[in-house]
């Protein structure tokens, strides 16, 4: 994680920080290891920029369901924050799609997939002729 915010140069004392280096972190984020317990650690360290890292894998690996949009860092005095967009997955995408198509095979209405409604899911209130917007 700090390999991916931390650029030095040959011959300089101090590292520059930067946003985190998709590229870096994406092996943590790809991993089929379990990554999240030892994340949390991450997530509060001394080094702001690492604990962004960490959110970011943190986010990466948590909606791999949904379409991510635009990522951005925050650094303030106190705190680092991570904001992100994302919307609900295209339902012609393979996994989605998928799975689907084997729940309508079955024919059992008792196994098909239904819409499970939350109060985070307000799709209701979305036109069904317009595109999923961004949360």
């Amino acid at each position: 994680l700090r390999s991916s915010v931390v650029q030095t140069s040959y011959g300089e004392i101090f590292a520059k920080h930067r946003e985190p280096n998709l590229e870096i972190i994406r092996e943590v984020v790809d991993s089929k290891h379990i990554v999240f317990d030892v994340l949390a650690q991450f997530l509060i360290n001394p080094d702001p920029w690492v604990a962004i890292a960490a959110a970011e894998v943190y986010v990466r690996r948590s909606y791999r369901a949904y379409d991510l949009g635009t990522i951005e860092y925050h650094v303030n005095d106190r705190l680092p924050i991570v904001e992100w967009k994302f919307k609900l997955a295209n339902m012609g995408a393979a996994g989605v799609n998928d799975a689907q198509q084997a729940a309508a095979a079955g024919g059992d209405d008792s196994t098909s997939m239904k819409h499970a409604a939350s109060v985070s899911d307000l799709t209701f209130v979305v036109d069904s002729k317009t595109e999923h917007s961004t949360r």
